[in-house]
């Protein structure tokens, strides 16, 4: 049964979203890579924000093709094909799979602040190591 003009319109900005984030995911991955083995403090900030980027565009491209694979929601919350089950493409959340790549860009960098806040406080720690695992297993 072919896909009507609604339908049909959301498979062609599927494609785009797909390309988008495939090209975006790659293109931050590999930019971030190189930046985050230099020697300058501020390329390394940004080389950890890329890799963040890259990886939520991950899995937004994971995500859309799930939703693509089950199906289409039209704008009057009509499925198509009838039959679709569970999570379907629509509109609305296109929209949100071109900006989640940027939540990646701004957690990277807190995530990994905070892996370095909590090491830095672990190792200089007074507490013996033996102790620190006795009071926290």
């Amino acid at each position: 049964m072919p896909l009507s003009e609604a339908a049909q319109e959301l498979a062609q900005k599927a494609k785009y979203l797909v390309s988008y984030l495939v090209a975006a995911a790659l293109s931050a991955f590999f930019l971030g890579f190189f930046l985050i083995h230099s020697s300058n403090s501020c390329a390394q900030f940004l080389g950890i924000a890329l890799m963040g980027f890259s990886g939520s565009a991950i899995a937004a491209l994971t995500s859309s093709l799930d939703r693509y694979a089950n199906g289409f929601e039209l704008d009057d919350g009509s499925k198509e094909p009838a039959a679709a089950k569970g999570e379907t493409f629509n509109r609305r959340m296109a929209t949100w799979f071109y900006v989640r790549p940027f939540l990646g860009l701004v957690a990277a960098p807190l995530l990994v602040w905070g892996w370095q806040y909590w090491l830095k406080i672990r190792l200089s720690s007074r507490v013996p190591r033996r102790a620190w695992l006795l009071l926290h297993s």
